[in-house]
């Protein structure tokens, strides 16, 4: 299974834990991937070599992340707040001075370098109407039949839409979005 926010209930295998909530037989193993925003992409590739090597017969791929509970950073930013080391080694630190790996800085520089425009007129409109139908489904109550109940902090919840549609989404909102998170710091980035 891929996610990439191993913290909270995102937390000690989610893959295995899946497992144990299952009908399947607990001898299943489960286990899981980070490749960033590729794990889930990463566990299919795992899962299609498995079967074609033959070492498998049936595997189930998968991939996870709730980034209301476990926002984006948040398993590597907790523990550096907290004095419990950040995953830029010193010998990376050697290596790369003053680097630090990040999509959003790459994804810029890959701009800058090619001198490539971001071009948002084209994939708003797709993005846009697949926003506006996702709407248009939860306010139909198309899903009401999907609810499912989960257990969160000991209570039964239910869980009836996602958090992350946003309705008043339009292009103009889109093409004044950086590339870059809000907050993240650029003045010390290599090119």
């Amino acid at each position: 299974m891929g996610y990439v926010g191993q913290a909270g209930e995102q937390a000690a295998n989610v893959a295995r834990n899946a497992i144990l909530s299952s009908k399947l037989l607990e001898s299943v193993p489960g286990t899981w991937v980070d490749r960033q925003c590729g794990s889930s992409r990463q566990a299919l590739h795992f899962a299609a070599q498995a079967v074609m090597s033959g070492t498998m017969d049936c595997v189930i791929a998968a991939g996870v992340e709730s980034m209301s509970y476990v926002p984006m950073g948040m398993p590597m930013l907790l523990p550096a707040k907290n004095g419990m080391g950040f995953y830029v080694s010193p010998g990376m630190q050697k290596r790369n001075p003053g680097v630090e790996f990040s999509q959003f800085a790459a994804a810029e520089m890959i701009v800058k370098k090619y001198g490539l425009q971001l071009e948002l007129q084209r994939v708003p409109r797709s993005v846009l109407r697949f926003v506006s139908l996702a709407h248009l489904s939860f306010s139909m109550k198309a899903f009401s039949a999907s609810a499912m109940e989960y257990v969160f902090q000991g209570q039964v919840q239910t869980w009836h839409r996602s958090k992350g549609r946003r309705p008043t989404t339009q292009p103009t909102t889109l093409s004044a979005c950086s590339v870059q998170p809000h907050g993240f710091d650029r003045s010390d980035r290599r090119s």
